[in-house]
């Protein structure tokens, strides 16, 4: 098994190279060796550094296709799963990784990749505001909380089709926790009792994430 999976590490590689960088299929061929490389990594000894290029190379695809395409859309999603797996610094993030392109791309995502379950992932993380890649510029609301939960619930739903409730261990009920979570967190927020309290625990949470964002991107440049 090893042996195969360098086999095809090795021939999706000799290919980039002889494709010319504006081969209309080579977003397509970064994107395959982007998974290649990332189904590698628990079996190598340098895994970590194999999550790094698999999401390099992801981000490759993403500006390689032609925006709104299954391929340009499919690449983003894998770049974003990736980014969850591995440390993803200020210097590895591309210039248009920002809340606001961010939300419009994960909402373009969905568009184009209606029945992917990582695309409605990507969709509800963005809205949770459920990474520290990105400094977003104000708190996550109740309303955002609630439009988490559902594309959790669609991801949950597209994952394992009409049983997603009947499979205990499977990621399709770990979604459905997630957005049973979040229903309850977007209900406290708008309780009139402990709204106030809910919301300031949620602009704590939002400070802090900012705060790890800002000191990392300062770590960076003082390196």
């Amino acid at each position: 098994m090893m042996k195969e999976r360098k086999c095809v590490l090795k021939k999706l590689r000799q290919l980039l190279q002889r494709m010319p960088p504006t081969h209309p299929a080579r977003a397509d061929a970064l994107l395959k060796l982007s998974v290649a490389v990332f189904s590698f990594h628990d079996s190598a000894e340098n895994g970590e550094s194999n999550k790094k290029e698999a999401y390099v190379l992801a981000i490759a695809a993403v500006e390689a296709a032609t925006e709104g395409t299954t391929i340009w859309a499919q690449a983003l999603c894998v770049a974003w799963q990736n980014c969850k797996t591995t440390t993803v610094t200020q210097a590895d993030r591309p210039s248009w990784w920002s809340a606001a392109e961010m939300r419009r791309r994960a909402k373009l995502c969905c568009r184009t990749l209606g029945t992917s379950t990582g695309a409605w992932i990507f969709q509800g993380d963005i809205l949770d505001q459920a990474t520290r890649t990105i400094r977003f510029e104000r708190a996550v609301t109740s309303a955002e909380k609630r439009a988490a939960s559902v594309c959790y619930t669609k991801a949950a739903m597209i994952n394992d089709g009409e049983q997603y409730l009947t499979h205990p261990s499977s990621i399709a009920t770990k979604l459905q926790k997630l957005a049973q979570r979040l229903r309850e967190a977007a209900q406290d927020m708008e309780d009139p009792k402990i709204g106030e309290h809910a919301r300031a625990a949620m602009q704590k949470i939002f400070e802090a994430h900012n705060e790890e964002a800002r000191q990392a991107a300062q770590e960076e440049v003082e390196a």
